[in-house]
């Protein structure tokens, strides 16, 4: 014949009721993710702090790599916590 799935039954005691031990362990669980799943993300990451270049990063190579280039930056942004620009009078005159 067909095997029909089983329906799961939930972690209970003999009561009907829920243990401690695993209350105990969820909701702190929930809360800490909750409260800190970015932070938990970096650690598990391997990735570090990222730096953006201008001249580095944006293919100077060619009008359309530039192009392109320039309409991912949108992306870079969104996923950056801190944007700090240095600038100065000689490189304004060159842009």
């Amino acid at each position: 014949g067909i095997d029909t799935p089983r329906q799961q039954t939930p972690i209970r005691s003999g009561n009907g009721k829920v243990p401690p031990a695993v209350v105990g362990v969820s909701i702190p669980s929930f809360v800490v993710t909750l409260l800190f799943l970015r932070d938990i993300q970096h650690l598990f990451s391997g990735h570090g702090p990222g730096v953006f270049v201008d001249k580095l990063c944006i293919d100077q190579r060619s009008d359309e790599a530039k192009r392109e280039g320039i309409e991912k930056l949108a992306a870079f942004l969104a996923d950056s916590d801190v944007m700090l620009v240095l600038y100065s009078d000689v490189y304004l005159s060159k842009l």
